[in-house]
């Protein structure tokens, strides 16, 4: 008897275990089941390319509709499952059953709905699905203003902190890069109460290309203090400032120029993206 596979959720997770069922030379049967009215597609798109209108909806397919006929998956659209039957191991989807020899779960996540006087105002959207995405893109005209609210479930402050530390190394690299134009820069020093942070120094030295040196002291301080020295004739000359005032670590970039243009590119993207809002 040939076994069958049921999957449940038509999503990215759901298709690639159908296609990697194929792919290992599984013969049995292999239903997959969803209750979007659309083939399994990519969600990324849905708040990018294809709600600015630069991706069709065919390319946010995973795979063509024609695929799952060529390769034997049952792809079964607009079928919500109610109730696992565990004892008849079956599913219950509307008013008929669907029995499975192997069950795989792959429903995903929603969109956690908000809980506040208002929710259910004209022109509150939630994105998770297709039809979000196209909601909002009808919705969307020249001028609207808009606010976005959420994380992800696993966003951690982290997340966060360091995104902030990515935006800092990709400005001053933004500076750099012009002021290379005049003038060759083999290291960058750094102090300031940020520099204590060796993962901003990390970032840094990859974004700008070039070895990013520490202060062993706060130099606004020590240059002040060196100054007065100077002028009080304690040191001879501003040339003892350098010979008495201690490098400290320097950090080396450790990514490669190709990296450094793709992650700058998507920096700049980025920027001009949030420029529009």
């Amino acid at each position: 008897m040939t076994a069958r596979v049921v999957i449940v959720g038509s999503g990215q997770a759901g298709a690639q275990v159908a296609i990697s069922l194929r792919q290992l030379g599984f013969a049995g049967e292999v239903v997959l089941a969803g209750e979007e009215s659309e083939p399994p597609y990519q969600r990324p798109p849905l708040s990018k390319a294809y709600m600015s209108g630069q991706m069709p909806l065919e390319r946010t397919y995973i795979r063509s509709q024609a695929y799952y006929a060529k390769s034997a998956i049952d792809l079964r659209l607009r079928t919500r499952v109610a109730r696992i039957l565990p004892e008849r191991r079956a599913l219950l989807c509307a008013d008929r059953e669907l029995g499975y020899d192997r069950l795989v779960l792959c429903t995903g996540a929603r969109a956690r709905r908000l809980r506040l006087p208002g929710e259910d105002l004209e022109g509150v959207f939630y994105l998770r699905t297709l039809a979000d995405s196209e909601r909002i893109r009808a919705a969307a005209r020249p001028g609207a203003r808009a606010v976005i609210a959420g994380l992800t479930s696993g966003t951690r402050p982290g997340h966060v902190a360091r995104a902030a530390l990515e935006a800092i190394a990709w400005r001053v690299a933004d500076v750099l890069s012009v002021v290379s134009q005049h003038c060759s820069l083999e290291t960058l020093r750094v102090d300031g109460g940020l520099t204590r942070d060796s993962l901003l120094l990390r970032l840094q030295a990859d974004a700008a290309g070039i070895p990013v040196q520490r202060g062993s002291v706060d130099a606004t301080a020590a240059g002040s203090a060196a100054l007065a020295a100077v002028g009080a004739g304690i040191w001879a000359s501003t040339e003892e400032i350098g010979e008495r005032i201690e490098a400290g670590e320097s950090i080396p970039p450790e990514a490669d120029d190709d990296w450094r243009r793709t992650e700058h590119a998507r920096w700049r993207e980025f920027v001009e993206r949030a420029a529009e809002l």
